[in-house]
């Protein structure tokens, strides 16, 4: 009796561990399911880590090579402002230089045509000068008795003046002495030649209000 009890116990431990690996095996297969399934996911996420890695990779080339092009480009326009501004610097001096010799020379220019002005003026006052003094002494020898005679003998002055082409033709009727005396008219002083005597005398007599001529008048 007591060994078929025994064989009984042995026959069941048996069959339960038939049981066993029949419930192990099920799960074993879920086990490796699972596992192949957390790789493939973790395959999956490395592949988009990679292709993120790569796309960003590209784009931040991408963005690189624009910039720097941007960086060329700008460069570039800050290099040609710069050869603009240079040139149009040196044209603003060019033209400034230029402008400076103008004014230099015009200011030359009008200081020489001043001067020769100036010399013009000194020569003409010293002129008038001394045709002033020279009529303001004959002035002071003519001689006339009334405001008529003064006046004859002014337009007789103005006529010699006027009769005379050649300079030493000026400087004899200056010397000479007008006299009216109600209109007979005296002539005295000195001229070059017998014509010139004769040409005093006649314009003397073509003055209006002159009766006669007394022609003084010596020849040198």
């Amino acid at each position: 009796m007591k060994n078929t009890i025994i064989v009984f116990v042995a026959a069941l431990a048996i069959v339960g561990c038939k049981d066993n690996s029949r419930v192990n095996e099920p799960a074993g297969a879920q086990k490796d399911a699972i596992k192949d399934s957390e790789k493939a996911q973790k395959d999956s996420l490395d592949q988009t880590k990679k292709e993120i890695q790569k796309s960003a990779s590209e784009t931040k080339k991408q963005i690189s090579d624009s910039a720097r092009a941007e960086k060329e480009r700008v460069e570039a326009q800050a290099d040609a402002a710069k050869a603009s501004i240079e040139a149009q610097q040196k044209k603003i001096e060019a033209d400034a230089k230029a402008a400076k010799a103008d004014v230099e020379a015009q200011a030359k220019a009008s200081k020489a045509q001043t001067d020769a002005q100036s010399k013009i003026n000194e020569s003409a006052g010293a002129q008038a000068s001394t045709t002033a003094s020279t009529s303001s002494a004959t002035a002071t020898q003519d001689q006339g008795n009334s405001d008529a005679d003064r006046a004859i003998i002014q337009q007789i002055r103005q006529s010699f003046s006027g009769a005379a082409t050649q300079p030493q033709s000026t400087s004899t009727s200056s010397a000479i002495t007008i006299i009216s005396n109600d209109g007979a008219v005296t002539l005295k002083g000195t001229v070059a030649t017998d014509a010139e005597k004769s040409d005093l005398e006649a314009k003397a007599k073509a003055v209006s209000g002159v009766k006669s001529v007394d022609n003084q008048l010596t020849v040198k």
